[in-house]
């Protein structure tokens, strides 16, 4: 590539763009990082009398996670609760652990679903059964494999009704298997907090909302009034449609974050990742559509790549592409500062994660075009179908 050449110059703007673009991307998640409200910070005050809170988890096949889930949520010392736990359709002894605790502690209720009515996806079936069990005037939605701190739930119940919300989502630490794998994870962290704004979500004149499978409270009749999961039934990102149909039935939203009380592992492995989001990524990135997950994947791919490209461009240019690099220390230390637990490395590798996201969205849609459906928790549904019923789009 000669110097001043056509082809010189598009990489030259390309590289240039990229980075400037790299270093506001990076500067705005560290600057919402730093907005956002740490649970361990909050003092509440405690209400008299305490509300009843009603905790549903939806569980297909989850024997190897749920009995020591549901311990530690049975170990809090929150006065007033009660678990549902709804066995959706297991096949590998799910069922018989949630029995078992049911019959040990009287605050355990076990509902089996058995079949699946037609027209909704497993899980936010399973949501729609579990409130419809639930007795509480407050409900946790979470899933079957979150641990709980001791004392972190009655520390949020009390913050969320101290502070008048009708929905708190808590952002938990995400465990990882490795240096690599976390980085991934810190990767969709970024694109997550890039499209839901999370710091945003309690203004009330913004329409930003958010939701998160491991923590969303919610308050019941806010809940009732709103559409509900019925309006989710073929929806892949059911947490976050929580989130939007609280928000379009007028619910005060709050977003903090609880690394330190509230924690999954968010898959076992690199290679488990991109099995289970399989059946999201292209469907949130693309609503199933070609085209528009081509532009956006290209458009991502450029984005990730340019600044490397800036680097082996020119002298002028690689100085540019420096910066871009040079805020990466910067955010990983944010995220290290603002979220404990996660580790100053993985957060650094950032880039590396990008990359392992690029992969796992083309993986997706090749998946999900070669089957022209997804499968998932032993049901498969189609693509026109899931598309008709798409309700959140970022």
């Amino acid at each position: 590539m000669t110097e001043g050449t056509a082809a010189w110059w598009i990489v030259a703007v390309w590289a240039g763009v990229t980075s400037v673009v790299w270093v506001v991307a990076y500067l705005r998640a560290s600057w919402t990082l730093t907005r956002m409200p740490r649970l361990s910070d909050a003092v509440p005050g405690e209400p008299s009398p305490w509300p009843k809170l009603s905790i549903v988890i939806p569980a297909c096949n989850e024997a190897d996670t749920i009995e020591a889930a549901i311990a530690t949520l049975l170990a809090q010392d929150h006065p007033n609760l009660e678990l549902v736990v709804v066995d959706d359709r297991s096949t590998d002894g799910t069922g018989e652990i949630v029995d078992r605790v049911a019959a040990a502690d009287a605050r355990v209720t076990a509902v089996h679903v058995e079949t699946l009515p037609d027209g909704w996806l497993g899980k936010v079936h399973a949501l729609h059964v579990g409130a419809s069990r639930a007795t509480g005037s407050w409900i946790l939605f979470t899933d079957a494999d979150v641990h709980y701190a001791p004392g972190a739930l009655r520390r949020a119940h009390a913050l969320a009704v101290d502070r008048g919300m009708d929905m708190l989502v808590l952002i938990p630490q995400l465990r990882t298997s490795g240096v690599v794998h976390e980085s991934a994870v810190t990767a969709f962290g970024g694109l997550f907090f890039q499209t839901t704004k999370p710091d945003e979500v309690a203004d009330p004149d913004s329409d930003a909302y958010v939701g998160g499978g491991a923590f969303n409270l919610v308050r019941r009749s806010v809940f009732d009034r709103s559409e509900g999961f019925e309006y989710l039934r073929m929806e892949v990102a059911d947490d976050v449609g929580l989130g939007l149909v609280m928000k379009r039935a007028g619910a005060r939203q709050e977003c903090w974050l609880a690394t330190g009380e509230v924690s999954v592992l968010w898959y076992p492995s690199i290679a488990a990742m991109a099995r289970g989001l399989e059946k999201n990524m292209f469907g949130i990135i693309g609503h199933y559509r070609l085209w528009r997950l081509s532009c956006r994947l290209l458009a991502f791919t450029a984005l990730v790549v340019g600044p490397f490209a800036g680097l082996l461009h020119s002298p002028a240019l690689a100085l540019v592409s420096a910066l871009a690099f040079g805020v990466i220390p910067v955010s990983a230390a944010v995220v290290r500062t603002r979220m404990p637990g996660h580790r100053f490395l993985p957060a650094l590798l950032t880039p590396v994660g990008q990359v392992l996201i690029i992969y796992m969205i083309a993986r997706s849609t090749w998946v999900c075009l070669r089957n022209g459906a997804i499968e998932w928790r032993g049901t498969r549904y189609p693509l026109d179908r899931l598309a008709e019923l798409q309700r959140v789009k970022v």
